[in-house]
């Protein structure tokens, strides 16, 4: 007979397997303070909630300590649906080997596409080993009004643990980024926003995330991120990342996350409708990650 399983002893089983291995003018400040608003009333909602565990996508984002949600990519249909930037139809891969040594995989494959005044697009999320797995299939629609483009997510995840089963789950993720200069961005992003349970349970949901992001540009082709992550289970999360554009072709990244020691280095490449991006990164406790990733565009942007 298959035995139940409940979110705790979920997640206990995952974390038993890894412990092996100047705003001048006016204008500007009322962008400023709708922004915040925004992000005040969404942190708020995320102190009372409950949620998921967080892995950011695309090698870009993993080159920079998974500083993700300003980063105004096709990637935002994993990271932050609200950052999607497509001009024509794109389609994109990632495969991404967390802790070399504990042989956790992470593949990533998606669709993004423009429609009129909207931004959709779908994807599918494979993550974990044949003891703990997840696989989750996404969708948005991301809209700009302004100085603001805001996204509602829609995602469908299936979990298995070995000896346990599987269990799945309805997840609604909502996120946004608010340009309030050629040089400074703001961004969010809120997952499980209805604080969704596993079925088969009543009690514990799982465990909402927000994010919170800054982003500084001081010349064109230089960007400084900052994010902060933040979940009721989990102590808050800070990273740092760096982007600097040598030429149309190369792209040099860097981060670091000091709560956990990590470190990572990023290459991007880009050359018509094809971008490739490698990234690697070390912690103390868990090693080595490596990640490739790529996206192709059938119309040149």
């Amino acid at each position: 007979m298959q035995k139940e399983i409940t979110t705790t002893q979920a997640y206990q089983y995952f974390d038993h397997k890894l412990s092996f291995v100047n705003f001048n003018s006016c204008f500007m400040r009322v962008r400023f303070a709708a922004a915040s608003s925004l992000v005040l009333v969404l942190s708020s909602l995320a102190y009372n909630s409950f949620g998921q565990n967080f892995n950011a996508s695309g090698g870009r984002a993993l080159g920079m300590a998974s500083t993700s949600i300003l980063l105004v990519d096709e990637y935002g249909l994993f990271n932050n649906p609200g950052a999607v930037d497509a001009s024509s139809l794109t389609f994109l891969a990632s495969y991404h080997t967390q802790y070399i040594t504990l042989g956790i995989n992470d593949v990533r494959i998606g669709m993004v596409l423009p429609v009129k005044k909207f931004t959709t697009g779908i994807g599918i999320l494979f993550y974990g080993d044949e003891l703990f797995n997840q696989m989750r299939i996404s969708s948005f629609l991301a809209h700009k009004f302004g100085f603001a483009k805001v996204a509602l997510r829609t995602n469908y995840s299936q979990y298995y643990v070995q000896n346990y089963g599987y269990r799945n789950n309805i997840t609604i993720d909502i996120g946004g980024v608010f340009t309030l200069s050629q040089q400074l961005q703001l961004a969010m992003v809120f997952q499980n926003l209805t604080r969704s349970k596993l079925s088969g349970e009543t009690n514990t949901p799982l465990n909402s995330l927000i994010q919170l992001g800054l982003s500084y540009h001081p010349i064109d082709n230089f960007r400084m991120d900052i994010q902060l992550d933040k979940s009721i289970e989990q102590p808050p999360s800070l990273r740092f990342g760096l982007e600097y554009k040598a030429t149309d072709l190369i792209a040099l990244r860097t981060g670091f996350n000091p709560a956990s020691g990590l470190a990572a280095l990023g290459l991007g490449l880009t050359w018509q409708t094809f971008t490739l991006d490698l990234a690697g990164n070390y912690t103390h406790q868990l090693g080595y990650a490596g990640i490739l990733s790529f996206m192709i565009s059938p119309k040149k942007k």
